[in-house]
């Protein structure tokens, strides 16, 4: 059977308690839930205004409204709310006669029918009867205080399947921890449309895991929602919302934690599997989960983890990404080599800080070195390195760094956690991402500065637009 996917995950983000999303990464993540491939994306009137006419390319965009009035021109589905405890629904059903007579899709979110439907269930019934035959083209039925079990949402959704029959669809609450429980159990009884968000968000205890929703439809339920292609992507995506939401997702996620298929096994531990307890319930590829065999202790650090338990922190860095993969095809360039690098910070009796940074780099044979005082460390890093660089390549003045990330992700190990420095770059156009992984966030901060840079650079050398200056100013020179 297909279920139809709508994706509440922007929706529901602006509902969280302490999530928020910078309105620039409104689009990011849209962009990065179209991966995903659900057939209606949500959005809140705000967010369909923010993004400026932009039209996804393999989905479509449901603004969520409760009244005619809240919606915005243009917008071509509606996610139209009406409350099915109140007595009097012919108002709201008007609305969607109006709504679809202009030619718009209207997905109807039956608000507390759940409460409703134990309060009259004739009456509630009755209402999802008149909105079908208003022009809805589907009937959401909202759990909309999260305080069903599975089993009563069973059985209301066997008696709306028999008074309405198809086009039916569940949103469910997690307030009782059974969202994703409830979802599934609607999917059983032969409704056709799931919602979720990714990684759960929403007001109060959250709307129902749409990543885990998704991978029990298609691996445990056996049901078409997504395909198997776009579930790769699944892990990939529930971290880059959790990052652009900065809230870490937790490791024993279900399908997309890092511990989601236990821990990864050392290269010592054999390829014999000990126990069945050791084996995966599923294959963890096909959520885009690679289980990993780390070399030697599963405690190192550095850039040797990208490969490993935080694979993912790197499918955030686009940036970083591609210079991994023009690197691997020219070896032999690489535009500069670092010498050294250092910085300080220090504060004075007055409370003012001050920090400074001094960088060494290899151009072929020639030494460069660079000093410079900044607005934090990050910032004197920055300069000194572009006053090594510039001289010789002074196109990579227009890019920048437009923003700048840090996350912990190891927070048992408190102090010394490794921590994930992510550095936003733009040239004014369009914009990228490098990132750096150590337990030394300076560190960190220096190899994303770096792989900017060398990025730029490959870029520029690659489309001819710069090349090594031949003539060098001496006073830069060592």
């Amino acid at each position: 059977m297909r279920i139809h996917v709508l994706d509440t995950t922007l929706s529901e983000i602006a509902l969280s308690f302490n999530t928020r999303i910078a309105p620039g990464d409104r689009l990011r993540i849209l962009r990065k839930l179209e991966e995903l491939l659900p057939d209606y994306i949500e959005v809140d009137a705000e967010t369909y205004l923010a993004l400026g006419g932009y039209e996804p390319r393999e989905t479509r965009l449901s603004v969520f409204a409760r009244r005619v009035e809240d919606v915005p021109a243009g917008a071509g589905v509606v996610s139209f709310s009406t409350d099915f405890m109140l007595p009097h629904k012919e108002p709201a059903l008007g609305q969607v006669r109006s709504l679809v007579s202009e030619g718009r899709t209207v997905l109807l979110m039956a608000e507390n029918f759940f409460d409703a439907f134990g309060c009259n269930a004739q009456h509630a019934l009755e209402g999802l009867v008149a909105a079908r035959a208003a022009g809805a083209t589907a009937l959401i039925l909202d759990d909309t205080r999260g305080g069903v079990l599975p089993s009563r949402i069973a059985s209301v959704c066997r008696a709306a399947m028999e008074q309405v029959g198809g086009a039916l669809g569940i949103r469910a609450r997690n307030d009782c921890g059974v969202a994703v429980a409830n979802t599934l159990a609607a999917a059983e009884c032969g409704f056709e449309w799931v919602t979720g968000a990714v990684n759960g968000y929403g007001e109060r205890c959250g709307a129902a895991n749409l990543c885990t929703v998704l991978a029990d439809l298609e691996l445990k339920l056996g049901r078409d929602a997504v395909g198997r292609g776009a579930l790769k992507h699944l892990g990939s995506v529930a971290h880059f919302v959790s990052d652009a939401a900065n809230q870490p997702l937790p490791e024993n996620t279900p399908f997309a934690g890092s511990l989601a298929f236990g821990h990864p096994m050392p290269a010592s531990a054999g390829s014999v599997l000990e126990s069945l307890a050791s084996v995966p319930h599923i294959d963890p590829e096909s959520v885009g989960h690679a289980m990993s065999i780390l070399p030697g202790d599963s405690n190192e650090t550095g850039m040797s983890s990208w490969s490993n338990s935080e694979r993912y922190e790197l499918e955030l860095a686009d940036g970083t990404v591609e210079l991994l993969r023009r690197q691997a095809q020219q070896p032999d360039y690489r535009g500069f080599e670092v010498q050294s690098w250092e910085v300080s910070t220090r504060q004075t009796a007055s409370g003012q800080a001050t920090s400074s940074a001094a960088v060494t780099v290899r151009v072929r044979d020639d030494v460069y070195t660079g000093s410079a005082v900044g607005d934090g460390p990050v910032h004197a890093m920055d300069l000194a390195l572009r006053e090594c660089l510039m001289p010789l390549y002074p196109a990579l003045s227009r890019v920048r760094l437009s923003d700048y990330r840090v996350r912990v992700l190891q927070p048992r190990r408190g102090t010394a956690s490794i921590g994930r420095v992510l550095v936003e770059w733009t040239d004014g156009q369009s914009t990228w991402r490098t990132a750096g992984l150590s337990s030394n966030l300076l560190e960190a901060s220096w190899d994303a500065l770096v792989d900017g840079m060398r990025l730029e650079l490959m870029r520029l050398v690659e489309s001819h637009s710069v090349m090594p200056e031949t003539e060098v100013d001496s006073s830069w020179a060592v």
